[in-house]
């Protein structure tokens, strides 16, 4: 399954429902950065992880842990009596918002964007693809899904977009939304989805194997 959520952390309810979720480690993680701004996200972000885990499983916050690599990639396990089970997830932060994904399929990521239209966006964005036409909205999507599929497969934007996004068109996965796409990008197949909010642009990736059936 996976599962993937955003919030604003200037938002009262959101923001005390999402730390409400966060436990001593959090703290402790969150006062490694040397911002207040960079410490409230950390910690935010991992009280939505918490809460992401208890929608997608059913069980306590308490039972996940959450490391990180050196290189910053996020390490999940579901801690058990027996077992523990490996989890993937991916955080992204703009300006006060801060989106996360969850899943235990394979690696996954995510990339939110606000959208700040004082920013000229087409011009920026055609620096990955100079071949980019679109306003404003769509170059911050294209952003949020070159980044997500980077993520994904830990290797930082795609260059250039076209030449590595190409649309699957046969039957890997199934697929129950129209909106999601699977992309063969060198070796390896994910499943793309983006989501068009109010305020903002996001994208979730996650790589998939051949036998992997992906409902949206």
């Amino acid at each position: 399954m996976i599962i993937a959520a955003f919030a604003d952390m200037k938002d009262n309810f959101p923001y005390n429902f999402i730390m409400s979720a966060c436990l001593e480690v959090d703290v402790q993680q969150a006062q490694r950065h040397k911002t207040e701004r960079r410490r409230l996200q950390s910690q935010f972000s991992r009280g939505l992880l918490r809460q992401l885990y208890c929608l997608l499983t059913g069980q306590r916050g308490d039972v996940l842990t959450i490391d990180q690599t050196e290189n910053g990639d996020l390490v999940l396990y579901q801690t058990g009596r027996l077992s523990s089970q490996r989890l993937y997830g991916s955080l992204s932060h703009s300006g006060s918002f801060v989106f996360a994904g969850l899943t235990d399929i394979g690696p996954i990521g995510i990339d939110g964007e606000k959208i700040d239209h004082r920013r000229d966006m087409p011009h920026i964005y055609k620096f990955i693809d100079p071949g980019f036409v679109g306003g404003c909205r769509d170059a911050y999507r294209a952003w949020t899904r070159n980044e997500a599929c980077g993520k994904a497969l830990k290797c930082g934007l795609l260059l250039p977009v076209p030449a590595a996004l190409q649309y699957r068109k046969h039957g890997l996965t199934k697929l129950r939304s129209p909106d999601v796409q699977t992309l063969a990008i060198d070796d390896q197949i994910l499943a793309l989805r983006s989501f068009k909010l109010p305020l903002c642009e996001m994208s979730v990736a996650i790589t998939l194997r051949p036998t992997d059936s992906y409902v949206g």
